[in-house]
């Protein structure tokens, strides 16, 4: 394997976005099968607005799937406070969660405060 198909397989495990229109209309339902292309693909190549399912941040692909849970302000502030009064339970508490993300941050990302000690 190529030094390009390593980087594309290490920071795009999943590429079919980038495929046009007409190639992905001109498949049979068992070329689409054979190339493992998820059903928003369809989608996305002609145009159309995704469905509510396919905006949930996730990385894999259809059979080993990882949720990606992304941390919202409040939960973070939420954690942030308890973090305080026993860290390790928290610590292990974000852990847990898998892979946290948040728009504009680093992806998997990890709160500063976390490291702290208080």
């Amino acid at each position: 394997m190529g030094l390009v198909h390593c980087l594309v397989d290490a920071f795009f495990a999943d590429t079919d976005f980038a495929l046009p229109a007409d190639v992905v209309n001109a498949l049979s339902g068992g070329g689409k099968a054979m190339l493992v292309l998820e059903g928003g693909v369809f989608g996305l190549a002609n145009g159309l607005a995704p469905q509510r399912d396919e905006l949930v941040p996730r990385r894999g692909r259809a059979d080993a799937v990882e949720a990606i849970v992304e941390l919202s302000d409040s939960h973070e502030a939420d954690l942030c406070r308890r973090h305080q009064a026993a860290p390790d339970a928290v610590w292990h508490e974000v852990a847990e969660l898998g892979p946290v993300y948040r728009a504009g941050e680093v992806f998997p990302f990890w709160p500063e405060w976390l490291g702290q000690v208080p």
